[in-house]
């Protein structure tokens, strides 16, 4: 079984435990639904709880540390860092548009809600998947021209997507044909993913300048 059948065999499962769970414990107080919510819940408490090296602190002291031409480069790669995360939180939300335990049936897996997202009947990439790729794009892009301004970035890795597709491309590799909560969790993952890497930079540049 390639690993694309192994992930979809492992979801599938795991819902279907859940569903059991179900028959006998009431949703509100199932501890396998308050696990997604768990997890979900930590990763905001990381979010609030990371101290992030941002633009207005770089601005702060912009004379000793960077360039104005470096400071103009970082405040572009912090605008399209947002744009991607923001465009991030709208697909988790096209997915489920209320709190994510009370949206989560082990009865319905949701694949079709979750490949309507992202393609069209006919294979092609949807509206907001072709923008979801093209700001991906954009961001690791960004990436390679902040380098040219700052060397010390040359030790960041651009990408955030991982090269094995199992020779297909990268958005069906990751989305297509799987349950709405697969998507869900691999969309907060990488959210997360880039978050760190914007961190990274900014960290980076106060610390080689």
């Amino acid at each position: 079984m390639n690993p694309k059948g192994i992930i979809i065999t492992f979801f599938i499962i795991s819902l279907l435990l859940i569903g059991m769970m179900f028959l006998i414990v009431d949703v509100r107080n199932n501890p396998v639904v308050d696990d997604f919510i768990t997890l979900e819940n930590e990763f905001e408490k990381v979010n609030q709880q990371e101290a992030e090296i941002t633009i207005d602190s770089l601005e702060s002291t912009r004379t000793s540390i960077v360039s104005k031409d470096q400071m103009i480069a970082l405040e572009t790669f912090t605008a399209i860092t947002e744009d991607l995360l923001t465009h991030i939180q709208n697909l988790q939300e096209a997915l489920y548009s209320k709190e994510l335990g009370e949206n989560i049936n082990p009865e319905t897996p949701r694949v079709e809600e979750n490949n309507a997202l992202f393609f069209k009947e006919n294979g092609t990439y949807t509206n907001e998947a072709t923008q979801f790729i093209a700001k991906l794009d954009a961001f690791e892009d960004n990436i390679r021209t902040l380098q040219k301004s700052f060397s010390a970035l040359n030790v960041i890795k651009t990408e955030v997507r991982q090269s094995y597709t199992n020779n297909q491309d990268w958005l069906s590799y990751n989305f297509k044909d799987f349950p709405a909560i697969a998507s869900y969790v691999k969309l907060t993952s990488l959210y997360h993913d880039i978050k760190t890497k914007r961190e990274d930079i900014f960290t980076t540049v106060l610390n080689n300048q």
